[in-house]
């Protein structure tokens, strides 16, 4: 075998150089390997708990069916509270109707006693 570099002969002394100059050069890039595993390893692991976190599909479809029910609950369910501002509204619109002669004063009685509400009976 021939050297490259000056064409002697290589030594088993050269051969052994080289070999160990590979062997290191080896070494090197195995330790630079083994830090990014260590790093994406570390990664994983922070990505597993992550994902643990994460809600499950059951706990995500419980919620929206849980906010379905309250939102058909809230439709469904008589609002008072919307009921007596509808009353008033209807019974300011009658008075106004009242005063511009379109109602006469028997309709806006007859429209303020409309109410979504139950009342005691008047008696006339």
């Amino acid at each position: 075998m021939i050297n490259d570099r000056d064409n002697k002969p290589v030594t088993l002394d050269d051969l052994a150089t080289m070999v160990k100059k590979g062997f290191d050069e080896m070494d090197e890039k195995f330790r630079g390997i083994d830090e990014k595993f260590w790093n994406i390893d570390k990664k994983f692991d922070n990505l597993g708990v992550k994902i643990d976190a994460m809600p499950s599909q059951r706990h995500v479809d419980s919620r929206f069916d849980a906010l379905e029910k309250s939102m058909t609950e809230k439709m469904t369910e008589p609002s008072i509270t919307r009921d007596r501002a509808l009353d008033k509204k209807t019974n300011v619109v009658a008075e106004k109707l009242g005063v511009k002669t379109i109602f006469t004063q028997e309709e806006v009685v007859e429209v303020e006693r409309l109410t979504p509400f139950a009342v005691r009976p008047a008696m006339d």
